[in-house]
């Protein structure tokens, strides 16, 4: 991957509420992309029932921080 980590990118190797903290950082300020299945030197390490994270994933950033996101899914 080219796409190197800075201020309005972010990557995380799983899901979990936490990454909602960088979500609502981005909320607050320029935007940004978060890149889940990737690791931090930019390897993509993939998830785990990647299938039900597509639809858990924007419902639980719009029910716990109000925000619409938008989600694109690569295989």
């Amino acid at each position: 991957m080219t796409i190197r980590e800075d201020q309005n990118i972010e990557f995380k190797q799983s899901w979990s509420d936490l990454n909602l903290k960088s979500i609502c950082a981005f909320a607050n300020t320029d935007g940004g992309r978060l890149y889940v299945g990737i690791d931090d030197n930019g390897n993509i390490v993939g998830i785990q029932n990647a299938k039900a994270r597509i639809e858990d994933i924007p419902n639980t950033i719009r029910n716990k921080l109000g925000i619409l996101v938008s989600l694109i899914a690569r295989n």
